[in-house]
C-alpha cells in the first residue's frame, strides 16, 4: 500500500514537473520510480520536442538503455520521410550513438535508416498499363536503383529524351517528385 503510494505521489511530480518544464527536476523524479517506463517515454518525447535528450543520456544506465530502445521502436513504426517523426528517430539515434563513440550503433542505425527507406522506394513504381514489359523494366529500375552522385535532373532529363516512346511521362514524373526525397534520404544514410 505505501508503496503504491509513494509511486502515485512520485508519478504526479513527475508529470507537473515535465508540464511546467523543469526538465532537470523530472529527471531526478524519473529515478525514484519504480515502474519508470511510461514516464520516460513521456518526459523522452518532451526533452526531444525541446532539444534536451542530453539530459536522459546523463541518467543511469538502464533509463538511458530504454531510451535508446523506445526511440528505435518509435522509429521503426513508420516511414522515415522527409520532416517525420521516424526520421528524426533516425537521426537522433545516429546522433547519440555516434557522440558516444559507439561507431557500430551508429552505423546500424544509419543502415536500418536505409533499409526503411528501401521499403518506401519499393512502394513507387510507373502506375501505366500501356507500356511493354521492357518500358516498364527501364523505368522502374530508374526509379528503384541511384548512386550517391545522380541528380533529380539526371533521371528527369532521361525521361525527357524518351519522352516520344514513353506515354507515362507525367506519372513518372509526379512518382519522381515523391520518390526523390526518398532517395535523397538513403543516399545521406549512407554517406
Amino acid at each position: 500500500e505505501e508503496l503504491a503510494l509513494r509511486e502515485r505521489l512520485w508519478s504526479a511530480v513527475l508529470e507537473r514537473a515535465v508540464q511546467l518544464g523543469l526538465w532537470e527536476e523530472a529527471c531526478q523524479v524519473l529515478v525514484k520510480l519504480d515502474d519508470f517506463e511510461a514516464p520516460l517515454r513521456l518526459l523522452g518525447q518532451e526533452l526531444r520536442s525541446n532539444g534536451r535528450v542530453e539530459l536522459v543520456m546523463e541518467l543511469p544506465e538502464k533509463y538511458r538503455v530504454f531510451f535508446l530502445n523506445s526511440l528505435h521502436e518509435h522509429a521503426s513504426l513508420s516511414p522515415p520521410t522527409k520532416g517525420s517523426d521516424a526520421l528524426a528517430c533516425y537521426m537522433l539515434l545516429y546522433a547519440l550513438h555516434a557522440s558516444s563513440k559507439d561507431f557500430a550503433k551508429a552505423a546500424a542505425v544509419a543502415e536500418m535508416l536505409y533499409a526503411a527507406l528501401d521499403v518506401c522506394l519499393k512502394h513507387y513504381h510507373v502506375p501505366t498499363a500501356s507500356q511493354d514489359s521492357s518500358d516498364k523494366k527501364s523505368c522502374n529500375s530508374a526509379l528503384m536503383t541511384g548512386d550517391c552522385v545522380s541528380r533529380p535532373g539526371d533521371l528527369a532529363g532521361l525521361s525527357a529524351r524518351e519522352s516520344g516512346s514513353f506515354s507515362g511521362f507525367s506519372s513518372y514524373a509526379e512518382a519522381l517528385d515523391q520518390v526523390w526525397p526518398l532517395l535523397q534520404q538513403q543516399r545521406d544514410a549512407l554517406l
